[in-house]
Formats: C-alpha cells, structure tokens, sequence
C-alpha cells in the first residue's frame, strides 16, 4: 500500500547566519522505506541569496541530492508547484537525512519555507 506525507517547514535565521540540519527532530529526518521525495523551497526576503543542500547517509554510505550552494528562490508569496520546484529525488531506505542552510549577509531576518511530499 503506497503512502505518501507532505510537510511544510519554515525558516527564520539571521543574516550570515547557519542551520546545520533543517531536519533535525521532524519526521523527514529519519526515512524508513525506499521513497520519492519532492521538494519545493521559497525564501521571502526580496535581495537575499540564501544556499542549501539535501544529503543522507546510512552507516557509511552518503549521497547528495541538492548539492551545497544551491540557491534557494525568492518568492514573496511562498513556494507554488511549477516556479519553486527543487526537484523529485530517489531516497533509499533507512537513511538519515540531512539539509543545510544558509543565510547570506543581506540584512535583516531571513525566513521562507520548504515544502516535502515523502512517497513510498
């Protein structure tokens, strides 16, 4: 029987500023079954730059799904399905995931939300 979870998760960091695992403590950090991820992201902040990566590993297996430095899409209104895709992604089971944040110097706070749907 398929199932399939979507979650969304928001953001505020300050300018300059890190998270080192977005995931930590949610229930996208731990995935059980070998699933389809697809993830859309949007920052609010008009100027700002800000950069994530979506890892997993499992023991001593690691892979990249979103590479370090990729940008995430400002848009005000929050992610939509076609302009703030990231990408649909293969996961294998039993990994642990991990997404990195950061905020570039633009000042002020940057927030903005990744949205998840987890089909397995």
């Amino acid at each position: 029987m398929a199932s399939r979870i979507g979650q969304s998760l928001r953001y505020s960091v300050a300018a300059s500023g890190t998270i080192a695992n977005f995931l930590n403590a949610t229930n996208l950090q731990y995935i059980g079954l070998a699933s389809k991820l697809t993830i859309w992201a949007a920052a609010f902040l008009a100027a700002a730059s800000d950069q994530f990566s979506l890892t997993w590993s499992r023991g001593a297996e690691f892979g990249t799904l979103v590479p370090a430095g990729s940008p995430i899409n400002v848009d005000a209104a929050g992610p939509s399905q076609l302009n703030d895709l990231v990408g649909e992604f293969l996961v294998p089971a039993g990994v642990n995931m991990v997404l990195s944040l950061i905020a570039d110097a633009t000042v002020g706070t940057h927030t903005g939300v990744f949205r998840f749907l987890l089909e397995s």
